[in-house]
């Protein structure tokens, strides 16, 4: 459950709002060390709000399945389902930064080649002009940028609907009926809707660190 919501920190701290929020807490508490800052944001939303979440939707799911198990059963059973939806928003992440940023190391390696006089001395010299003779730092995006929201979407609905499929699973094989089953996920599957929201949200922001090359069709 934690790399689940690891993954929408780790989004949410490249973008404006994380930014704000730094700035607040930092006017209303008068910390100034951006590292107990992090730490703050961080360890609420990677440790004290999964559990939080994780805890309270296990209890309505026993509660809704009728069945006195500890909570720790019940919660372990569907901790699993996390998996398919964390590792869509980790590639739907990680997507942006690649396919915003994938032909950057051209006119990065252009700089190099340049500065260490190897462009022009050696392979322009020779006819070799397959990296032109400036660098290009228009170069960034490897598909137009209005194409990334929809792929990102397509990621996360993706692992949504896989989330889903194990924990309708792992429902129907440990407990008694499907409707008993069909009760026990529903709070799983708000809390995976919260979070499928919560990352498309987040991924339709600006982001404030990487991939913000060029991004023109």
């Amino acid at each position: 459950i934690a790399f689940a919501f690891a993954a929408l920190s780790n989004a949410f701290g490249m973008v404006p709002p994380f930014y704000d929020l730094m700035t607040w807490l930092a006017v209303s508490t008068g910390i100034r060390s951006e590292i107990v800052l992090l730490a703050l944001v961080f360890g609420v939303l990677n440790l004290a709000l999964p559990a939080a979440a994780g805890l309270s939707a296990a209890t309505i799911s026993r509660a809704l399945a009728g069945k006195p198990e500890p909570l720790r059963v019940t919660f372990s059973r569907f901790a699993p389902a996390f998996i398919p939806l964390a590792v869509a928003l980790w590639l739907a992440h990680y997507a942006f930064h690649f396919l915003t940023g994938a032909l950057a190391i051209i006119p990065v390696l252009q700089t190099f080649l340049l500065d260490h006089g190897i462009l022009q001395t050696f392979l322009l010299d020779h006819g070799i002009a397959i990296l032109g003779a400036e660098p290009n730092w228009r170069l960034g995006g490897i598909i137009p940028g209005d194409w990334i929201l929809p792929l990102q979407t397509v990621m996360v609905l993706a692992g949504f609907a896989g989330s889903l499929y194990v924990g309708n699973r792992v429902g129907r094989r440990d407990l008694a009926s499907r409707p008993v089953a069909a009760r026990a996920l529903l709070p799983w599957l708000i809390l995976f809707a919260g979070m499928a929201v919560a990352g498309l949200a987040t991924f339709n922001l600006p982001m404030e660190m990487r991939g913000t090359m060029l991004m023109g069709g």
